[in-house]
């Protein structure tokens, strides 16, 4: 039987939950927002790689938490009151969750265009340097001493 102080845990579990949930769709939109900087931002690649491995942390660690969280609010309470409280917060739960995914996969389909369109840029401008790099000067580079 699961009692209260397994109640405070569930409680505080899926209070980090949200705090972390919060803070991944911050990490994601700020790699949408330096993919937007990318022009001014030559250090834009370092950031991005910092942003997204905080974003692939929080993810996991999410993932993780929710089995716990799902596993919790499964055992059976000792009173009605602490049942009632947890069927409440799983509800809460599940609706933030949903929420999450669905913001997750805008931010995540908005960023691959993002990312889609700096790269052809990236290759557009490699192009061009390559051509130009390869432009007749008017001079022979192997004749000159």
């Amino acid at each position: 039987m699961a009692n209260e102080q397994d109640l405070y845990s569930f409680l505080s579990m899926c209070e980090l939950f949200d705090e972390v949930k919060e803070k991944c769709v911050a990490a994601s939109n700020a790699m949408v927002s330096v993919c937007a900087q990318a022009e001014e931002n030559k250090d834009a690649s370092i950031n991005l790689s910092k942003l997204a491995d905080k974003r692939g942390q929080m993810i996991r660690f999410l993932e993780s938490l929710q089995i716990k969280i799902l596993e919790a609010s499964q055992k059976e309470w000792e009173t009605n009151r602490e049942n009632q409280i947890c069927a409440q917060r799983m509800d809460h739960f599940n609706r933030g969750v949903i929420r999450w995914s669905l913001e997750m996969e805008n931010l995540e389909s908005l960023l691959q265009a993002k990312l889609e369109e700096q790269k052809t840029q990236t290759r557009a401008e490699l192009s061009q340097a390559f051509k130009k790099s390869k432009q007749h000067k008017g001079y022979d580079l192997n004749n000159i001493r």
